[in-house]
């Protein structure tokens, strides 16, 4: 099978000696990738699952651990849909991959915003549907009795600091009237010189951060409070639909670049705030504070376009991407701060705590995104848990230059090694 990589601008060749893949079909004609290896040893009684709102079916890291020797199912669980659906695609495949002949453990591995599906999943299935109810912005809808098998093991690669986090950080301060994109307070520009903003070296005034973390947070504040009251709206059936509605936020869209002040300014999570092991592009290991090794993002974007809507129902606002921030929300060099992780089952730091299985944490210091393995790591509940940075990796692991050499390898070889310890015998 041939994949043609955009980003890379080259072709994957994905069916060679080392692996085979194979179509598979889920419930709801969810079609996924297979990678088996050709050469089954005892690490092909390992099934790991990755999965992603986008599809993951050719992502690198399926047939990277495939070539290792591992089977590994690579798919969608869903775009535009709620985070509950998204849950239950994880369960049909879990149960396939425990189906499979020869397997005997499967291991969820969530990258960017697969990790909130994943531990959502897991936390579920280790706790049940009920602990993701009680004191919760919005109580999870399934039923408590619902039968989602455990996986064994958890890898959580780049992931992203949950959908929900990823929505706050991106919203738009600026917009002054919702549903209107083109009604913009000037004073939240991020282009704007006075500001800060250089095409190369963008260094926002401290000012400036504090004003418009605060002006985001409110504003994203009020919009989930919206949603809070017309959520109530319709289960007192007074609503505008007996169900559900539909429920756009301008400027919301969670990908970069539209996320804000960070991938502009490259001194926002900088480093980490501890010492953790690093993988160097010879494969040597270093414990050391993290170092972000990313370039500054240049593509601008604005709310006036319509690419930047976040663009859900109501209740897949509230069940996906909604989490409110506090009075000390912002983003500093070493982190993230001030987000109510704990009343949301939409981030990975709100769900990992009740998670206990074996977990690996793994962030790529070429991306913004590689902190949110230390708030994982830190609130795991896990008593075997392994963190470790890739050095240079982008978001998708591939190096931000060559100096760093073949990061993906370095990624799948560290990837496969604490598999082999876990759960080859």
């Amino acid at each position: 099978m041939l994949i043609y990589d955009r980003t890379k601008q080259t072709i994957i060749r994905t069916d060679n000696d080392k692996v085979k893949d194979t179509c598979v079909v889920l419930p709801g004609n969810n079609k996924c990738t297979l990678y088996e290896p050709a050469d089954r040893d005892e690490r092909a009684k390992v099934g790991i699952l990755l999965m992603h709102e986008a599809d993951y079916s050719f992502f690198a890291m399926a047939r990277g651990l495939a070539e290792r020797g591992f089977v590994t199912l690579g798919g969608s669980a869903g775009q535009r849909t709620s985070l509950e659906k998204q849950m239950l695609a994880v369960r049909d495949a879990v149960l396939f991959l425990k189906a499979l002949p020869g397997i005997e453990h499967v291991v969820l591995m969530g990258h960017s915003g697969g990790a909130t599906i994943m531990t959502a999943y897991q936390r579920a299935a280790e706790n049940g549907p009920a602990s993701m109810k009680e004191n919760m912005l919005y109580a999870c809808t399934l039923k408590d009795d619902e039968v989602l098998p455990k996986a064994d093991g958890l890898m959580l690669i780049d992931a992203n600091y949950g959908n929900g986090a990823m929505t706050l950080l991106s919203i738009d301060p600026a917009v002054s009237e919702e549903g209107n994109g083109m009604d913009l307070d000037h004073r939240f520009d991020i282009y704007a010189a006075d500001n800060g903003y250089r095409e190369e070296d963008t260094v926002y005034a401290e000012d400036f951060r504090r004003m418009y973390y605060k002006a985001q947070a409110e504003r994203n504040n009020r919009i989930i409070d919206a949603a809070v009251k017309e959520l109530a709206r319709i289960e007192s059936g007074n609503g505008r639909y007996r169900d559900d509605m539909p429920y756009p936020v301008t400027g919301a869209a969670q990908i970069a670049p539209c996320n804000k002040l960070i991938p502009q300014d490259i001194t926002l999570l900088a480093h980490s705030r501890h010492p953790y092991p690093l993988i160097h592009r010879d494969g040597t290991v270093t414990e050391e504070i993290i170092y972000c090794h990313r370039r500054p993002q240049t593509r601008k974007t604005t709310s006036g376009s319509y690419f930047t809507v976040r663009n859900l129902s109501l209740r897949e606002f509230l069940s996906g991407a909604a989490v409110r921030a506090n009075e000390d929300y912002h983003v500093g060099a070493d982190g993230v701060y001030g987000i109510d992780w704990d009343h949301t089952f939409n981030c990975g730091p709100g769900n990992i705590p009740y998670i206990h299985c074996p977990s690996l944490f793994m962030g790529m210091s070429g991306g913004y995104e590689y902190l949110a393995a230390e708030y994982l790591y830190e609130r795991s509940a896990a008593a075997d848990k392994e963190i470790a940075f890739t050095e240079g990796a982008t978001h998708n692991i591939y190096p931000v230059s060559a100096e760093f050499g073949d990061t993906e390898s370095l990624t799948f070889d560290h990837q496969a090694d604490w598999l082999t310890r876990h759960f080859v015998k």
